[in-house]
């Protein structure tokens, strides 16, 4: 939405346009022509003839003499509405129900047909537009773009690494996968570090900081892969401001991507940035709750690109000429999006 700007009107209080039909003035060529009924004078019968009723100013002291009623024109001295009101008494200074400009230190005053005062939005205080108002969109947001390109402000830089710049936070890893698996750490020079030990069914609690980047792995000679909270490469991130605990939750992937498919029911949404960090232009490809592939941005090295998206979709890429040579999402063959406090998650694209 775009701000106001010059002196337009807020909605619904411009000023009244009557329609055409409504005019109080008759349409072009409307005139009668000269000497017909209705040009100059009215037609005889219209106006009473000098001597009767009605014909020119009642005398003085008869009604209708002096101002008409109902308030057209002013009335004469000493009649009741002649003037202000004297002070103290209802009517006496503003006008009511805003009519006209209301008082210094009074809602609205200084600031014509309703306008926020300079540097505020419309509605005044921040309030959200009404829902469902022509011209405005819902108060819970409006229907964006696929997504929007952008430059990478680290080009070349390697990818994930571990920060320890978060909060504490107790995360509880939960081993669901079926298998004894080896819980490793990429630290903040990226490079990976065993941790621990993780048997079948078990959970393990580890004090981490906020921002410290994990992954699994299962034996050498299963096919599938294990999973934390749904990718490859799990980031350490509280789901909501002010939570001290998360879950990590360690399951199976898929075998193969051909195996791939989003959940169809999931609704929450998530807002992912993908940061191409390869030398290879990627081809972004959502795949949808049936398994079908729908090609949804072309992204050269250095770019990137925000999009849309929910939680326990999934997202494949390859290189934009050849779907068999596969590029990696956090290091993964896939990326599921995961909903935490960060306004947008980060995705990176490597070879």
């Amino acid at each position: 939405m775009s701000e106001n700007q010059g002196h337009a009107y807020p909605p619904g209080q411009g000023p009244s346009v009557p329609h055409p039909s409504q005019s109080a003035y008759p349409p072009p060529m409307g005139y009668p022509p000269v000497g017909q009924p209705g040009y100059g004078v009215p037609p005889p019968g219209y106006a009473p003839p000098p001597g009767q009723p009605g014909y020119g100013a009642p005398p003085p002291g008869q009604p209708g003499y002096g101002a008409p009623p109902y308030g057209y024109g002013a009335p004469p001295p000493g009649q009741p509405g002649y003037g202000a009101p004297p002070p103290g008494q209802p009517g006496y200074g503003a006008p009511p129900h805003g009519y006209g400009a209301p008082p210094p230190g009074h809602p609205g005053y200084g600031s014509p047909y309703g306008m926020p005062p300079p540097g505020a939005g419309y509605p005044a205080g921040g309030a959200p537009y009404p829902g469902g108002a022509p011209g405005y969109p819902h108060q819970a947001g409006f229907k964006k773009s696929s997504g929007n390109e952008s430059d990478d402000s680290q080009p070349g830089d390697p990818g994930l690494r571990s920060s320890h710049k978060g909060k504490k936070l107790k995360c509880t890893f939960e081993n669901d996968a079926g298998t004894k698996l080896m819980l490793c750490k990429i630290d903040e020079h990226g490079k990976p570090q065993k941790v621990m030990k993780i048997k079948k069914g078990k959970k393990e609690k580890l004090d981490v900081d906020e921002g410290e980047v994990f992954f699994a792995l299962g034996k050498k000679k299963k096919k599938r892969r294990a999973m934390i909270n749904n990718n490859t490469v799990y980031t350490v991130m509280a789901e909501n401001d002010g939570d001290n605990k998360v879950i990590a939750g360690i399951t199976n992937g898929a075998e193969c991507v051909e195996d791939l498919s989003s959940d169809k029911h999931n609704d929450v949404e998530v807002k992912v940035k993908f940061i191409n960090r390869s030398k290879k232009t990627a081809q972004l490809v959502w795949v949808d709750h049936k398994g079908k592939w729908v090609k949804k941005k072309v992204l050269p090295p250095g770019k990137c690109f925000t999009t849309k998206s929910y939680e326990s979709n999934c997202w494949v890429a390859h290189e934009v000429q050849d779907e068999s040579e596969v590029l990696y999402l956090n290091y993964g063959y896939f990326y599921s999006p995961w909903k935490t406090r960060l306004s947008k998650e980060r995705v990176i694209i490597t070879q």
